[in-house]
């Protein structure tokens, strides 16, 4: 369990709505409308360029490769447990990745793709 400076409370609890405010994605969904659906951009931006809960999601193709990047959608907490890069990334924000078990393998995986070719 992370200990939160005080001052990061509130950015956390603003966070805290995103994984209620998730759609379930419309069939045939492309990568980046399932970003959207998935209110991904509440902490990681419209933009992919991060904000201070999480991450830019900018750059992925350099540390990931596609099947990878799936695995760790679906728990991203298991995934990083291996993985220093992940662990000390998970340090420096303050929001904790939610998994992804609501999408399809199909999905998980045309999010990858969009996320790749950012």
């Amino acid at each position: 369990m992370k200990v939160l400076p005080a001052m990061m409370v509130p950015v956390l609890l603003a966070t805290l709505p995103a994984c209620s405010m998730r759609k379930q994605p419309a069939d045939g969904s492309t990568g980046e409308q399932i970003y959207r659906d998935s209110a991904c951009a509440t902490c990681h931006g419209e933009d992919l360029l991060g904000t201070g809960s999480a991450p830019t999601l900018l750059g992925l193709a350099e540390n990931w490769e596609r099947e990878a990047l799936v695995e760790f959608l679906f728990e991203p907490s298991a995934f990083r447990k291996g993985n220093k890069r992940l662990v000390k990334l998970d340090l420096q924000f303050s929001a904790d990745m939610p998994g992804f078990a609501n999408l399809s393998d199909d999905e998980r995986d045309r999010l990858a793709g969009f996320l790749l070719a950012q």
